[in-house]
């Protein structure tokens, strides 16, 4: 729910004749603070995310604005306002081309309107509007926490957006360098940019949050081509940098009361990616692992498995065999002895030998459903072995 440009400057060209000139399509862009800057050189404490104010005074001479336009864009600024005056008249077209091009927002400013008062009532905006955003992150972590929520909470979610007729999704995502769990000093230093990317949204409010070490993201109103779209924005940003992420990405249900269901879903489908190798998941796509990662109690997941499958691991750690690893193999294979030889390079005559011994050894009868239970439990184990333990 972070304020965007267009929430904040909603009212303002006619309270202080603030007009957008250029780079409307960044409108959505989340504002941090507001910042002075009359330097050519754009400093490099700006963290990302401030809309700057300019008299255009370490403007004069050689005209310098389009690369000071270009250097805030670079630094991640959310938009640039241009005080008109006696520092800039006006401003050029190649400023105005690429503020369209881009999707960097410009405004101009009246000299005579005191930029110290505009930028106190976006500031006094800001707050208001953090403190919201804070209020709805805690009501939805109460509500996860305690899913029949509190009627104080849910009031408070229905009058700011959160209604109770729209479809919601729910993201998890953790953060990781070098595998170690980042996440939450990550998302502390990128806020904002994370919430361009993950959370904004033209029509309904968003919520973002930092939970059990993971960045959870709750969307209303976004399709599976969004959610798409959305992961593939996030490997963009993540491409050869040292950081790397893992997403989960729930099924869409309606109603904010639906949320702590919606991060069940996320978390498996996270879970799923971790096993897969993937850096996002969707939980439609999951499979039979909907039913493993929906058991709460991981003993008796672990029972399961351990019934079916640790008298073969303990016989081919004793006796030095393959039979664990072929068992699958033939399994997955849909019992083709023909595919089994072909991925270990074996004859068929040997795999054939190999499946008779298992069978013979721990009286297996590879009936319909005895096959699918092994599958299940080699799932189970599979999973908990890349999880640590069944995480």
């Amino acid at each position: 729910m972070s304020i965007t440009l267009k929430k904040l400057c909603s009212d303002t060209e006619t309270k202080y004749s603030l007009k957008l000139i250029a780079g409307k399509s960044g409108l959505e862009n989340a504002v941090r603070w507001v910042h002075m800057v009359e330097d050519r050189q754009v400093p490099d404490f700006l963290h990302g995310g401030e809309l700057v104010f300019t008299t255009g005074i370490g403007h004069i001479g050689k005209d310098p604005l389009l690369e000071f336009v270009k250097r805030l864009k670079l630094h991640g600024a959310a938009g640039v306002v241009i005080n008109i005056g006696p520092y800039l008249q006006s401003i050029s077209d190649d400023v105005l081309m690429f503020c369209n091009k881009e999707g960097f927002p410009l405004f101009t400013l009246p000299w005579n309107i005191y930029i110290i008062d505009i930028t106190y009532d976006f500031c006094r905006r800001i707050i208001e509007n953090e403190k919201l955003e804070t209020t709805a992150a805690e009501c939805f972590k109460d509500m996860i926490l305690n899913p029949n929520g509190s009627e104080k909470c849910l009031s408070f979610l229905e009058q700011h957006g959160f209604g109770r007729a729209v479809e919601y999704r729910v993201l998890s995502i953790k953060f990781l360098v070098g595998g170690e769990n980042v996440t939450e000093k990550f998302e502390q230093r990128n806020h904002i940019k994370l919430w361009n990317i993950l959370a904004k949204s033209k029509n309904y409010p968003s919520a973002m949050f930092v939970l059990n070490n993971n960045l959870i993201v709750i969307r209303q109103d976004m399709d599976n081509k969004a959610a798409k779209t959305l992961a593939e924005t996030m490997d963009a940003i993540c491409e050869n940098k040292s950081i790397s992420y893992i997403m989960g990405i729930s099924d869409t249900k309606r109603g904010y009361r639906a949320v702590p269901k919606l991060l069940s879903e996320a978390e498996a489908a996270q879970k799923f990616a971790t096993v897969n190798a993937k850096s996002s998941a969707f939980y439609k796509d999951i499979g039979i692992n909907k039913i493993i990662f929906g058991v709460n109690d991981k003993e008796i997941l672990e029972n399961f498995a351990d019934r079916n499958l640790k008298e073969i691991f303990d016989y081919d750690k004793k006796y030095k065999t393959d039979y664990a690893k072929i068992l699958y193999c033939y399994l997955l294979c849909d019992c083709s002895v023909m595919s089994v030889a072909e991925q270990y390079g074996l004859h068929r005559n040997t795999v054939n030998s190999k499946i008779k011994a298992i069978k013979e050894i721990f009286n297996i009868k590879l009936t319909g459903s005895k096959k699918m239970e092994l599958l299940l439990a080699y799932t189970i184990k599979n999973n908990f072995d890349k999880l640590g333990g069944g995480d």
